[in-house]
């Protein structure tokens, strides 16, 4: 089960500290989400179920470095997630929608035992990639949480393309009540909250992942907001159980 449930709280803030390495425990959890599909599932597939998905190679930016500067990125990548097929497509779906074909077939072609150049471009043209695809960073992210006291990469800068805003679609919900509640969140799609302070965004996602057993990973910009999430977490968590 895959839930993505994004608060937004009303605010502007200036982040000036380097963010701290995501911990490897973390990492391993969002990967397990990716799941991977079969290399004979793909490859039977015809091309037109994925060459129309608009998400094959990512619109909204792009990075600076070239596919050779991209190479030397992925062999610091241990020989584990070319050699293990889940490991090795989860790489290959950030790849496809960064848009670094050339980087991807030289770094799979370090596989001996199972690099088919031809199957290969098979592969890569229907391999599907959608919004829940990681970016590039998150590649670096595996690097540096691994390093083992080798110098570590830095997070690559977006060229962002023209802003396309979130506007009212089919999708949106406006909700006229004193407070959220967690029979809104619907276990099989992505939903974002946004509402002001005191609504219950907060209170009804915990109430649902706690009924229903489910990790939850918050991400705030203020230590404060994390620290108060957690204080709720354990509160909520004691009164049910």
């Amino acid at each position: 089960m895959e839930i993505l449930i994004l608060e937004v709280i009303t605010g502007f803030y200036i982040w000036e500290n380097e963010m701290t390495d995501c911990p490897s425990k973390i990492l391993n959890i969002l990967l397990s989400y990716h799941n991977a599909i079969s290399k004979k599932e793909i490859l039977n597939a015809p091309i037109t179920s994925y060459i129309a998905n608009d998400d094959i190679i990512n619109k909204d930016f792009k990075y600076s470095l070239d596919d050779k500067q991209i190479l030397k990125i992925l062999n610091r990548l241990n020989p584990d997630y070319n050699n293990e097929y889940a490991k090795w497509f989860s790489i290959s779906s950030i790849l496809k929608k960064s848009g670094y074909r050339v980087a991807w077939d030289m770094w799979s072609s370090k596989n001996t035992l199972k690099y088919d150049k031809e199957q290969n471009e098979k592969y890569w043209e229907k391999l599907p990639t959608d919004k829940t695809t990681a970016d590039f960073n998150f590649i670096i992210s595996i690097i540096n949480t691994t390093a083992n006291g080798g110098d570590k990469i830095k997070a690559l800068s977006k060229i962002c393309m023209e802003y396309n805003p979130l506007t009212k679609t089919d999708n949106m919900k406006e909700i006229n009540e004193k407070y959220l509640s967690n029979d809104l969140i619907n276990p099989n799609k992505d939903i974002i909250f946004k509402s002001g302070l005191g609504t219950g965004k907060t209170t009804c996602t915990f109430d649902y992942v706690i009924k229903n057993n489910i990790s939850i990973l918050s991400i705030c910009c203020l230590v404060s907001v994390v620290n108060s999430h957690m204080e709720k977490y354990k509160t909520k968590a004691k009164r049910i159980y």
